[in-house]
């Protein structure tokens, strides 16, 4: 496998994307892509050459709004015509990461569908996403975006390994982003900078874990973490990466099936002694099943919410012509 021209390419989809793109300090040989439906998430002095911007076309009203309004219906109306294009001015790269939110509108039908492209290209990518539980629209949307991820996975039997996040009331959004920040830079180490006796096809295999594993494809949980017992407790790993500046601190890490490790030339990101990036697919279970059990407590909720009577009495009322109430 040939190393491209690009060896990272950061795709930052929706609000979402482009507020973790914009943070982003992106290594060498390193590229930010950003792609949304509306305006309203450019700040200002941000580089609109830089994002990739998809038209919402009027609505039957003539009236022209950007943006999704949390509506994936709309943006996979009108998303599909964009993605060769998108990829095409993205440029081929080693390692693509899509960041994407599965709770909004833009980024969760966007997301999705460059992954799929790319799983037909057979390129290496992973997903970092974040997901909602806090309304009805956002948990559904959550929930819509991972089935859809999984059906992808599916329909073309490839694996999708994605590190995801969730906002929860009481945790600041700082805190996250610290967490998304370093999945991101960590992913720059793995490919950005010359690691001894890792190749990229060890990196092509181990996302596409089914290529030398008699195991089915499925969406995936991916956790790295610079502390060694960390990373030793993920349940149930498939496969494994690991990053040691000292070659005496090599040791397969937990109980995978497939394990390489690479020795960087250079010192690590956050001055890290070594770095382990984790794949298995049952934290995907517990995701789900905390998503499941949100959405019952929600209908449950909402369902002993009180519909109001009406003020007006259409048949006693005086109604004019204009709609107006008139004694």
């Amino acid at each position: 496998m040939q190393r491209s021209p690009l060896k990272v390419a950061f795709i930052c989809a929706g609000a979402f994307g482009i507020k973790t793109g914009c943070a982003i300090n992106p290594p060498a040989g390193s590229s930010v892509t950003f792609i949304d439906t509306s305006d309203a998430n450019l700040t200002d002095g941000f580089d609109e050459s830089k994002c990739y911007r998809i038209p919402v076309p009027m609505s039957e009203t003539r009236v022209s709004r950007g943006g999704a309004g949390q509506d994936r219906r709309r943006t996979a109306a009108i998303t599909m015509p964009h993605i060769q294009p998108i990829l095409e001015r993205v440029g081929q790269a080693d390692l693509y990461v899509l960041i994407f939110s599965a709770a909004g509108g833009s980024g969760s039908v966007i997301g999705p569908l460059l992954a799929r492209e790319l799983i037909r290209q057979d390129q290496t990518f992973t997903c970092v996403t974040v997901g909602e539980a806090t309304t009805t629209k956002f948990l559904n949307n959550t929930i819509d975006t991972l089935k859809s991820l999984e059906n992808i996975s599916m329909s073309n039997q490839k694996p999708i390994v994605m590190s995801y996040f969730q906002n929860i009331p009481g945790v600041p959004q700082r805190t996250i982003d610290e967490e998304v920040q370093f999945v991101l830079q960590s992913l720059g180490a793995l490919v950005c900078q010359h690691n001894i006796d890792l190749d990229l096809s060890d990196i092509h295999n181990w996302v596409n874990y089914n290529n030398i594993l008699p195991l089915p494809p499925q969406l995936s949980a991916l956790s790295i973490s610079d502390d060694r017992r960390a990373a030793a407790a993920v349940s149930e790993p498939i496969a494994t990466l690991s990053l040691f500046s000292n070659r005496d601190d090599y040791d397969v890490v937990g109980t995978p099936h497939y394990s390489k490790a690479g020795y960087p030339a250079e010192p690590l990101v956050f001055n890290a002694d070594q770095l382990h990036f984790v794949i298995n697919t049952i934290d995907i279970a517990g995701i789900q099943k905390e998503l499941a059990t949100r959405q019952t407590e929600q209908a449950q909720m909402h369902g002993a919410y009180r519909q109001r009577n009406a003020l007006v009495n259409r048949r006693d009322d005086n109604v004019n012509g204009d709609d107006l109430v008139l004694s």
